[in-house]
């Protein structure tokens, strides 16, 4: 949902790291939810808030709704890598 918003709104990753100081590399994997290649957990929290706010989003909710499923998807020791 985040890339939509962002492609909708025709911003480039780069603008996002630039304007928040996150890595092009963790902001493409929070796009892909490829958990396994984000940081600790309070780290990618205060990314997704971030991003999501930058976009315009609702921070708390969009960031609950993504932990959420950060910690579902480590407890299972699957990586959900989808777009």
């Amino acid at each position: 949902m985040l890339q939509r918003v962002r492609e909708s709104l025709g911003m480039e990753l780069s603008d996002i790291a630039s304007r928040t100081k996150i890595g092009v590399s963790h902001l493409r994997a929070i796009e892909a939810n490829s958990y396994e290649h984000l940081p600790a957990e309070v780290y990618t929290r205060g990314f997704v808030g971030q991003f999501a706010q930058l976009l315009g989003l609702d921070a708390t909710q969009v960031t609950r709704t993504y932990v959420r499923r950060l910690r579902e998807a480590r407890r299972s020791g699957k990586p959900e890598t989808t777009r």
